[in-house]
């Protein structure tokens, strides 16, 4: 953080550089030599050079024992020569030349001997709050979509947010919605100042910049050669070159001595170009879902790849692979894919798709519904995936989906005896595999404790919990004590992970019931942590960390709740991108530091978190108003 008391700013936009030295001697003797005569009579002395005046300037200030810092905007526009100069000039004290990626950077760092720095921007929270002031409406995956889409630059930052309060209903994400599908109408500071540099560009540069900005992340240097092939034809050496200038503008962002990706600001500018040319375009989403396909079937949910992996396949409308990743538990475990289920929906109405895909359609569809809702989309789902059962989609895994499908849905109605109908239809149905019993009888369960029979669903869940502890030959006291020695088997044996989560979510119903009949969960909670963190089931471990916090609460356990919060569950929501839960976990921890005594730091948070609250469902407002009224 920079001293406003020692430090001095210079715009050199509209200077000629060879002025810069005297206008820079002129400001910080105004600034810093006032009550000094002899020092102001030194430097403004008639026939001075304006480098003199800032040798004289400089040698005055570091007379008096302080740190100084200058601060010179737009620096790129200096001639090589003077801003070695003024360099120079300025020994002991500190300087910041401020810079755009233009190709006189590499020139200008050369020259200076330093590597230039990368501007993270504003944080989220910062973005939050000026978005707020302006009566912009923002959640937290907003906020986090709209600082990639702008690097966090606070000028490109204010710019998207006026822009969003003046021509989007104050809605930050229908903005983010038109910027990044190419449809902003308005011109933003971001997209006037950088597309007069992308403009500078050679048309090859164009080209390159602009194929291999469809990836938001870091690409090694042959998939860049690859994809720009692919988009326009250019052979390896040329892009290869040109990938070479395009560092050297500061364009391209290095990620290690390996990968590179372009500049998040520029992105929009350069696929604007991109969009112009739709075959291109096509090519360039090809040749990178190729590579994507590779990694992706390295690692199934690579969490580095995988968003990007999904967002191509919905480009490119590939509706099978689409149907099939969204019908794994695991796909709705690692983030937030809302242009997912649009494609999904008119693929279950399109009779040139397959009845299996459509029926993964539907399936897909039914998990992400039953689960956020809204409820009233369910009954026509389940009534179409009963129609492609009848007119002849007869495998087993399709009849347990759609019996599993509708035991929830009645039960969330409250109609119990059409859940018994179900339990008793599913006894003639399922093959005699013990598999598809246990996740049939999972199911059954937790529609007993929807409805309220938790009894029932309390025998059910232990049975079904000794038998897969069993198999797994898992030890409840070591799993306790870290994942660690389950790691191996749960990334090698091919059911393992999954039979960790069927076992998970079993502890996490078994708990609830047991709170119905007024009993102790007792370890149910942690163990279903535990097992969901060893299958990668990330929003389910966040999902029952936050009822676990909870627990504690009721408990008036506040110091357990803030262990938890603190070890575990705070970094759990941030490292895996959980941005739907961030803000509620935020809430119980601002509850957690103000009951263990820490009431200025629960305040702060508070703060902090203040902007995102209008963006929470209602049942969360009244949460966080509950948890933190004892702090206002």
């Amino acid at each position: 953080m920079i001293d406003d008391q020692a430090s001095a700013y210079l715009d050199v936009a509209d200077l000629p550089s060879a002025l810069v030295s005297a206008a820079l001697a002129r400001e910080l003797a105004a600034r810093w030599l006032g009550n000094e005569p002899t020092a102001l009579q030194a430097v403004g002395r008639t026939g001075l050079s304006g480098t003199e005046a800032l040798r004289g300037a400089t040698s005055a200030l570091v007379e008096h024992a302080r740190t100084y810092t200058v601060v010179v905007d737009n620096a790129h526009r200096l001639d090589v020569d003077d801003a070695r100069t003024i360099a120079t000039s300025l020994q002991g004290i500190r300087l910041v030349l401020l810079a755009q990626p233009t190709g006189e950077l590499g020139h200008l760092s050369t020259a200076l001997a330093v590597a230039p720095e990368t501007l993270n921007g504003w944080a989220p929270d910062t973005i939050a709050a000026d978005a707020a002031a302006h009566n912009c409406r923002a959640t937290m995956a907003t906020v986090a979509r709209l600082k990639q889409l702008t690097a966090g630059l606070p000028l490109y930052v204010r710019s998207a947010i006026l822009v969003a309060s003046a021509e989007y209903d104050s809605e930050l994400g229908a903005f983010c919605d038109a910027l990044d599908s190419q449809e902003l109408t308005a011109v933003t500071a971001q997209h006037s100042i950088l597309s007069r540099v992308f403009e500078s560009l050679t048309t090859p540069s164009k080209q390159v910049l602009s194929s291999v900005s469809i990836a938001d992340l870091p690409l090694s240097a042959d998939e860049m050669v690859s994809i720009a092939g692919a988009a326009f034809g250019i052979e390896r050496r040329g892009v290869t070159r040109t990938l070479r200038s395009l560092r050297a503008h500061g364009l391209l962002q290095a990620y290690g001595s390996q990968r590179s990706k372009v500049h998040d600001a520029m992105r929009p500018i350069a696929l604007d170009y991109l969009a112009a040319d739709a075959e291109a375009e096509r090519r360039a989403k090809e040749a990178l879902l190729g590579f994507l396909e590779v990694s992706i079937a390295e690692n199934r949910m690579e969490k580095e790849r995988f968003h990007l992996f999904v967002r191509m396949l919905v480009d490119l409308r590939r509706v099978a692979v689409l149907a099939d990743l969204a019908t794994e538990e695991s796909f709705h475990e690692v983030g937030s894919f809302p242009m997912v289920w649009g494609v999904l929906e008119d693929a279950t109405r399109d009779d040139s798709v397959t009845a299996k895909t459509r029926f993964e359609c539907l399936d897909a569809l039914l998990y992400y519904r039953q689960k956020h809702g809204p409820q009233e989309a369910v009954e026509p789902l389940l009534s179409e995936m009963e129609k492609l059962l009848a007119s002849g989609l007869t495998n087993a895994r399709a009849r347990l989906v759609f019996l599993n499908k509708s035991l929830i849905h009645w039960a969330e109605q409250g109609n119990e005896n059409r859940v018994n109908e179900v339990v008793h239809k599913a006894r003639h149905m399922l093959p005699d595999d013990v598999r598809y019993h246990r996740v049939f009888a999972y199911h059954e369960a937790l529609s007993l404790w929807k409805l309220k029979r938790f009894q029932r669903a309390q025998t059910i869940l232990r049975a079904l919990i000794t038998e897969y502890l069993s198999e797994l030959q898992l030890d409840p006291e070591t799993l306790l004590s870290g994942i660690r020695p389950y790691l191996e088997r749960a990334g090698e044996e091919g059911n393992y992970a999954g039979n960790c989560r069927h076992l998970a979510d079993c502890y996490d119903v078994l708990a609830r019931a047991l709170e119905g009949l007024r009993q102790p969960p007792g370890n149910c909670r942690p163990m279903a942590i535990r097992l969901f963190e060893l299958s990668g089931s990330w929003d389910s471990a966040a999902r029952v960390g936050i009822d676990l916090v909870w627990q504690h609460i009721d408990a008036r356990e506040s110091v357990r709740a803030r262990r938890l919060l603190e070890d575990g569950l705070l970094d759990l929501v941030t490292r895996h991108g959980l941005t739907d839960r961030v803000v509620y976990v935020r809430i119980l921890y601002a509850h957690a530091l103000g009951k263990t005594g820490d009431v200025d730091r629960a305040r702060r948070e508070l703060r902090a978190i203040n902007p995102y609250l209008s963006s929470l469902s209602p049942a969360e407002q009244l949460d966080a108003r509950v948890l933190t009224e004892f702090l206002l």
